[in-house]
């Protein structure tokens, strides 16, 4: 009702000032030129009021609603001074018509309009409050004289006037929907409450922790991503104007991969991380790490250099700045909240707090927790990954951790960050692992961005093109290598059993395309899995894809069929499975587990497939042995990327475990044919391990 009536007053007090102005400005046309600048002044503030409004109203829609009403202006205008004899219409009728068109803004011809105005409610509703404004200036006398349409300066006061009035009659306010509230109001309290438009860039230094974000030991009840070696001496800078992060730590070396920063990213069989002190970066689209001080700048994967800069505006400060770009679209929710014991305490009152999402990098949808006292407490969204899809990725923030850094600025200390769900007790998933990096940053110094960072020429220029590199081990046997992780094709009668489907999908297809063409004429009938990591298992989905059974340990099989290979949708990078997805996802046929020993066996060629236990390394490890060819393949027991005949020193606990489970089994092995890296002789490996053979 009140909308009602502040519509009404709203177009009846238009009506009255631009009836009096029009007649003003036909009675004295040196009254036109002054009219005409103020008009256009004020055009320029109504459209920008109207567009903001409109945008918060309508969202998306809200300034396209006004440009297309601008358009219909001009429509309208033309309109007007096309002579009505050349429409079929009567003096009266096409002066009606055209005065409808003018004050609705209207591009169609006049039989058009009479259409439009009697069919759809919203299109009605524009012409009637257009007419209601020329009507009630009729009924209080400030409509000037009707002249004729031919009249040249009837017709530029018709036109300015129109002009003026397009979009008036064409934004029309709409409630929000239940459940919805409007997030402005929210985030500029969020914003004022927290100083964000004084902070340009902050730099924070503390302590850290990581965790390894897919090489959990298993997957099972409470069992987290395995934590890292901590980050001493941590220090991050964000510049939100220069889209830059850079975070720099002290590290032990030679426990990683040196491009493993935390969280996802782990790739085994890539250099190891020498150094103590690391450096990694991010700038726009590039981005880089460095091993140690005075180290060679190495281009990260365009993966990786995507979820950085996400990471750059997934806090308090980067999410309310990225919120007041064009196309953030921010939308807002409420809720009650009664907050989580571990986090906040014995919780038991629930906060009411606003759930405001916004589009971040045109691609994440990102949404921001804002409680009761204007902070946030909760920024979260999803990240694509190869192995669970649109991964759940969040940061965590108490209130007690914001602190006043000056000029009305506050920052928060502590920090928690989960890659995955928070469900310890498997309730959407087996796979428990969530903390993947967090501590206590307790130096905050706001407006300190010294040394902006440079993208180096061949970071710029870096690409990392898919390359399949085929050896031939053995007769049917060959080794698919050219990456950090290798797969074997072993050729059978009627089929091919491929070993490991490691890293992503986009790898793995080349790799199929490799064994088709090396063996043009039988199916990939299994796909031979090593074990759980997620470096190693990227590429399950793609051979489900193409129809291959997937043999792996028992161990893991209630992770794979509810995580991994399952009808989720995955959005954010969509796969072949996701895409097109089989029958075969929901018969459950397309697995063969092993508790021991497995054998694939033509008659003429076998493989030997084994569990190998224990190790600390991973649960559920499988190794593949060929006893026509004596070669053992086997994945992170015993790795070696150097170059051939220079062999490591000694053996890792690992390596260890392996050679007791070939002797335990009486194999006869001449060559290992490592995943990573390439192969070694038995004798070489006997001889780091220390024993006789």
């Amino acid at each position: 009702a009140a909308y009602s009536v502040l519509h009404l007053g709203v177009f009846a007090a238009v009506g009255i000032a631009f009836s009096w102005l029009g007649g003003r400005v036909e009675s004295t046309p040196a009254f036109g030129a002054r009219a005409a600048g103020v008009l256009v002044l004020l055009e320029v503030l109504f459209l920008g009021t109207a567009g903001m409004a409109s945008d918060w109203v309508l969202q998306e829609l809200g300034w396209l609603t006004v440009f297309v009403a601008n358009v219909l202006a001009v429509g309208a205008m033309g309109a007007w001074i096309w002579p009505a004899s050349d429409h079929g219409l009567g003096p009266s009728e096409a002066d009606a018509t055209r005065s409808t068109s003018v004050m609705t803004g209207s591009v169609f011809s006049p039989q058009i309009l009479r259409i439009v105005s009697s069919s759809k409610p919203r299109c009605s509703t524009v012409v009637s409050q257009s007419r209601a404004m020329v009507w009630l200036g009729e009924v209080l006398g400030a409509t000037p004289r009707r002249r004729s349409p031919r009249d040249p300066q009837f017709m530029r006061t018709r036109a300015l006037i129109a002009g003026m009035v397009l979009s008036t009659g064409t934004l029309a306010a709409q409630e929000l929907r239940p459940g919805f509230v409007d997030p402005e109001p929210v985030l500029r309290a969020a914003a004022e409450a927290i100083g964000t438009d004084r902070l340009r860039c902050v730099t924070i230094s503390g302590s850290g922790y990581t965790g390894m974000v897919g090489q959990q030991r298993l997957n099972g009840y409470e069992v987290d991503w395995p934590r890292g070696e901590p980050l001493a001496n941590y220090t991050r800078t964000m510049d939100w104007e220069a889209e830059t992060m850079v975070e720099e730590f002290d590290r032990e070396p030679g426990r990683n991969p040196a491009s493993w920063k935390y969280g996802l990213g782990w790739r085994g069989g890539t250099p190891l991380q020498a150094s103590s002190r690391q450096r990694f970066v991010v700038k726009g689209l590039h981005g880089w790490h460095v091993d140690g001080p005075g180290g060679e700048a190495v281009a990260a994967r365009p993966e990786d250099v995507e979820r950085w800069q996400l990471d750059l505006w997934l806090n308090p400060h980067g999410f309310l700045k990225a919120a007041m770009k064009p196309g953030a679209n921010p939308r807002g929710v409420w809720r009650w909240e009664l907050g989580e014991m571990g986090r906040d305490g014995a919780t038991t009152e629930p906060d009411k707090v606003t759930v405001v999402s916004i589009t971040v990098l045109d691609k994440y949808r990102v949404d921001a927790t804002i409680n009761s006292e204007h902070l946030l407490q909760r920024i979260h969204t999803w990240v694509p990954d190869p192995v669970l899809g649109d991964m759940n990725y969040e940061h965590e923030f108490t209130n007690a951790s914001y602190v006043d850094v000056g000029d009305g600025v506050r920052f928060p200390t502590g920090w928690h960050h989960h890659e995955g769900w928070d469900d310890n007790f498997q309730a959407q998933s087996i796979n428990a692992g969530h903390n993947a990096f967090g501590g206590t940053f307790a130096d905050v110094q706001p407006n300190r961005c010294d040394n902006p960072a440079t993208v180096p020429n061949h970071v710029r220029r870096a690409s990392f093109p898919i390359r399949v590199t085929t050896e031939e081990l053995a007769p049917g046997v060959w080794l698919l290598g050219g990456a950090s992780h290798n797969s074997v094709a072993v050729e059978f009668a009627d089929y091919v059993a491929v070993v490991e489907a490691p890293l992503d999908e986009a790898r793995n297809l080349a790799v199929i395309d490799e064994v088709a063409r090396l063996v043009p004429d039988k199916p990939i009938r299994f796909l031979v899995n090593t074990h759980q990591h997620h470096d190693h298992i990227g590429g399950l989905r793609t051979y489900m894809h193409i129809g291959a059974t997937i043999v792996t340990h028992w161990k893991n099989y209630d992770f794979y069929v509810r995580d991994v290979l399952n009808f989720a949708p995955r959005t954010l990078s969509p796969d072949m499975v996701s895409l097109w997805p089989p029958t075969e996802l929901a018969e459950g046929y397309q697995y063969e587990t092993v508790r021991e020993n497995h054998w694939l066996n033509d008659g003429s060629r076998t493989m030997h497939i084994s569990y190998v236990q224990p190790l600390a390394h991973v649960e559920g490890m499988l190794v593949a042995y060929l006893p026509g060819e004596r070669l053992l393949i086997e994945a992170d027991l015993f790795d070696w990327m150097g170059p051939r005949n220079t062999w490591p020193v000694t053996a890792t606990a690992a390596g260890e475990s392996l050679y007791r489970h070939v002797r335990r089994l009486e194999l006869d092995v001449e060559t290992i044919v490592p995943i990573h890296g390439q192969p070694v002789p038995w004798a070489e490996f006997v001889r780091l391990v220390g024993s006789g053979g």
